[in-house]
């Protein structure tokens, strides 16, 4: 989701900003206070209440500092005041969020917002991911404005979202990329926002001048995150790159990660590249600019495309799509049918076999690959 500042109303009194887009929830309460309170207004028209604390005892008086900021200054006309509260940990820490008497005083907070604040008063609070089944999401949802970059996000949409921040954000830096490079640069990045602007603030230094960036000069700057790694290693895999894919999974496993998962993400992994694969031989999908483009689907292959919540035509779109289909090419799709079988009976083997992972991971996955 994406949030214009200025399009937000500013005549409420009550505005949540949540979700698990860190970046978009900063920006969005940054432009949002430009709105509600003038640079010249801030000394004594905007009060900011740090709610990022760990004990029970400190939230308590964040909330009685909410309330008091809340209220003061309409009893006592000193004009307009906006409260900013950053972070609650009434609302992301359990330890925190289990206590009886910060329910309470939360509720105190919310039948203030509920009931109206005084003239002039606002608050504005910004968030991580908000469960919207919380009294707390409702009453603002109700009494004002609620901006939701949303939360729970499966795989695909954090991928989506990460390649739509990366076109906005790079005119503003300034840095040129073409496709490869941006495909490139996400792979290493990966979808967290806050990491997206900040790899692309070093690379831009780097870059210099040139203003543009090449694949190598990704490679050379942009350093990979944990959550990226496991991508790493199913791009290697994708593309044939028996070095890369043979050195990510030892990487893997010396990180700790669980050899099943490694082995169900790489099943995935070719399920797609054989979706894809039989759908351009059949010319049921051609690959262009904004993706894979499906037509011509007989309604039993639809069917088969979408099982339960996945749908493989709509997590393939924008960049990651056009990869798919270009590693796609890289097989045929009997070495597909092949691969899978070996990934299936690696999975068998790590459950009932007595072998050690890593030999049972590396020889069936580079079996797999021909």
């Amino acid at each position: 989701m994406k949030a214009n500042p200025k399009k937000i109303p500013t005549d409420k009194q009550a505005y949540l900003v949540c979700g698990e887009d860190v970046f978009r929830v900063e920006t969005t309460v940054g432009g949002l206070l430009d709105q509600l309170v003038p640079e010249a207004d801030r000394a004594f028209g905007l009060d900011v209440v740090d709610g990022r604390v760990e004990t029970v005892a400190e939230t308590l008086r964040v909330v009685q500092d909410v309330r008091e900021a809340l209220v003061s200054d309409g009893l006592f006309g000193g004009g307009a005041k906006t409260v900013w509260l950053k972070e609650p940990a009434f609302l992301s820490v359990k330890r925190v969020m289990g206590s009886e008497d910060v329910k309470d005083a939360v509720a105190g907070l919310l039948k203030l917002v509920k009931d109206g604040l005084p003239e002039g008063s606002r608050i504005v609070v910004s968030s991580g991911a908000v469960n919207r089944a919380q009294s707390f999401f409702k009453t603002f949802d109700a009494a004002g404005v609620v901006v939701d970059f949303g939360s729970n996000l499966k795989a695909a949409e954090r991928e989506v979202n990460a390649a739509m921040l990366l076109d906005e954000v790079l005119p503003t830096i300034p840095l040129k990329m073409g496709a490869a490079e941006k495909n490139a640069f996400l792979s290493r990045a990966g979808t967290d926002s806050l990491r997206i602007v900040s790899e692309l603030r070093k690379l831009a230094c780097y870059c210099g001048s040139r203003a543009a960036a090449t694949v190598e000069d990704i490679e050379a700057v942009v350093s990979r995150d944990a959550v990226s790694e496991v991508w790493a290693l199913t791009e290697a895999f994708s593309r044939r790159n028996k070095a890369e894919t043979a050195r990510q999974i030892r990487r893997q496993l010396d990180q700790g990660e669980n050899a099943i998962y490694l082995a169900q993400m790489l099943l995935g992994t070719v399920s797609d590249l054989l979706a894809v694969r039989d759908a351009l031989d059949r010319g049921w999908a051609t690959a262009g600019r904004e993706g894979l483009s499906w037509q011509g689907l007989p309604e039993e292959v639809a069917d088969g495309l979408s099982q339960g919540e996945k749908d493989v035509r709509r997590s393939l779109v924008g960049w990651r799509g056009r990869k798919v289909a270009d590693c796609a090419r890289q097989w045929k799709a009997r070495e597909l049918r092949l691969a899978r079988h070996h990934l299936v009976r690696l999975r068998e083997e790590l459950v009932s076999s007595q072998a050690p992972e890593d030999f049972l991971l590396s020889t069936r996955v580079l079996q797999a690959m021909g």
